[in-house]
């Protein structure tokens, strides 16, 4: 399958620029509650069926003295290839750049992800569950060019916990 441009040279439907500190509760999973400070820059270009964001970010993760950092950058590109949004439906995804990528002080980097994924990802219709959104189906990886350890395995959770001295339930 081969993507069509989005909106051509067409200015970004939106722009995002984050500078933030915030917690996140039950951090990986953990039940444990770990500061952030993320800084994020991001362009996007979208449709009623196309979506394509470029973007830039890194994250501060902090739990007692102990402090990890991680680096996303790279391109999604999605587009709807059958049904509807908002009830059953397919969507085929080109995952581009750096993903999952994390260091830690005095160690350098400890995860990284990063390359070309594409993948086909398929929603039912909402199900008796707390939210209104079409519930996950399935994954289909069709393209996996690069290292992509995170993106079949919560690599970079395990990695993260250890570094911060958390033990996860």
């Amino acid at each position: 399958i081969v993507l069509s441009p989005v909106a051509g040279a067409a200015p970004a439907s939106f722009r995002d620029r984050i500078d933030d500190t915030y917690e996140i509760k039950n951090f990986c999973d953990s039940g444990v509650t770990v500061e952030a400070h993320e800084r994020t820059t991001a362009q996007g270009w979208e449709t009623d069926t196309t979506l394509k964001v470029s973007f830039n970010s890194r994250t501060t993760y902090t739990y007692g003295d102990r402090s990890i950092s991680d680096h996303w950058a790279g391109r999604s590109d999605g587009l709807l290839v059958e049904g509807d949004l908002d009830g059953a439906h397919t969507e085929f995804w080109q995952e581009k750049g750096l993903r999952a990528y994390l260091k830690a002080p005095g160690m350098g980097t400890v995860t990284r992800d990063a390359g070309n994924l594409h993948f086909f990802v398929s929603f039912t219709e909402d199900g008796p569950d707390e939210d209104d959104e079409p519930d996950f189906e399935s994954l289909e990886v069709v393209k996996d060019a690069g290292d992509h350890p995170d993106f079949y395995e919560p690599v970079w959770c395990t990695a993260a916990l250890e570094l911060l001295g958390i033990e996860s339930d």
